[in-house]
């Protein structure tokens, strides 16, 4: 018999779908694991970001991007336990940083433990 999803947990929208996929695959969701977060700030400012997201600390990688409007894309790889909670607070901490630079988050991922 299928699980049936908890929408408490695994709310219905883009997050709480992966980490849905994510539990139902078998994936151990109280194991914390390196994820990796995407931002896509305007050129002028993704230097500006990078270097914000690593005076917080955090781990960060950038690289270019094909999209002609956000041609560089920032990567924060930070640790965390695969909850919505945890997931959703850091990209809406992520957006504030962006907002500013006309940037916007562009997704997440992360390996399974």
């Amino acid at each position: 018999m299928d699980e049936i999803r908890n929408y408490a947990l695994f709310p219905d929208d883009v997050s709480g779908d992966a980490l849905w996929r994510m539990h139902t695959s078998g994936d151990d969701l109280t194991k914390k694991r390196e994820f990796d977060f995407w931002v896509v700030p305007k050129e002028q400012h993704a230097i500006d970001f990078a270097v914000n997201g690593l005076r917080k600390g955090w781990k960060v990688s950038t690289s270019k991007n094909d999209d002609k409007n956000f041609t560089w894309q920032v990567g924060i790889h930070v640790m965390m336990l695969p909850t919505y909670k945890e997931v959703t607070d850091f990209e809406d901490e992520l957006q504030l940083l962006a907002t500013p630079s006309g940037g916007h988050n562009d997704g997440w991922g992360c390996f399974e433990a």
